[in-house]
């Protein structure tokens, strides 16, 4: 199902009780195997970011609040050229529960004025003796705060901040090669500027 995006704002509530979330970014990454999935972020607040994916006639998008713990899930439609999202769900989840304590190594290398290429070997344990997988990506500078949570959506980790150091910018391209052989690689193909308000009142949620 082919997707235009344009300026969207949508409002579910009118009054102060609501959970707000403004987007102005909207990111379009290709696999390798031609999925593309899309992202929805706040070029100034990187505590939430909405996740969905292209493939089928019925689309389902994620919101992933970091601040609040809380997953709101919405079916993504195609009305008139434009995107409209459909509330459907919301499930709270534990923070301690999503947390990877895993061994990792960084390694920075600038590659030009524009873009920082990180290398991470993640180890299997703490005695660091064997890798689990290994992970490249390219971050390109921006004013926007950089989105923590793209890394984890494609990288299935939890990295700590402190370890990056990356306060701006934004991934262009993501590579992970695990010692399995099941290697993933994706390409940033579009960055869009928009306008979206997904506004939702604590009387319509509905928790699974």
């Amino acid at each position: 199902m082919k997707l235009f995006f344009q300026t969207i704002v949508l409002l579910f509530c009118q009054n102060l009780f609501c959970q707000e979330y403004f987007f102005d970014n909207f990111l379009e990454y290709k696999e390798q195997n031609g999925r593309i999935n899309f992202h929805l972020t706040n070029s100034s607040n990187s505590s939430y970011h909405l996740n969905s994916s292209y493939g089928s006639e019925t689309i389902y998008g994620k919101i992933r609040d970091t601040e609040s713990n809380i997953f709101h899930e919405y079916e993504v439609v195609n009305e008139n050229n434009n995107i409209k999202f459909n509330y459907l769900f919301s499930r709270k989840y534990n923070p301690e529960n999503h947390k990877t304590h895993l061994s990792y190594k960084i390694t920075e290398r600038k590659i030009d004025s524009i873009n920082t290429e990180f290398k991470i070997i993640v180890f299997k344990n703490k005695k660091r003796k064997k890798i689990d997988f290994k992970i490249e990506i390219i971050v390109e500078n921006s004013n926007d705060l950089f989105c923590y949570e793209l890394l984890t959506f494609y990288t299935h980790t939890i990295f700590l901040k402190s370890d990056f150091k990356i306060e701006k910018g934004f991934i262009s391209k993501i590579k992970v090669e695990r010692e399995n052989g099941s290697n993933k690689e994706y390409n940033l193909i579009k960055k869009q500027k928009i306008s979206t308000l997904l506004n939702i009142s604590k009387e319509q949620i509905k928790y699974r």
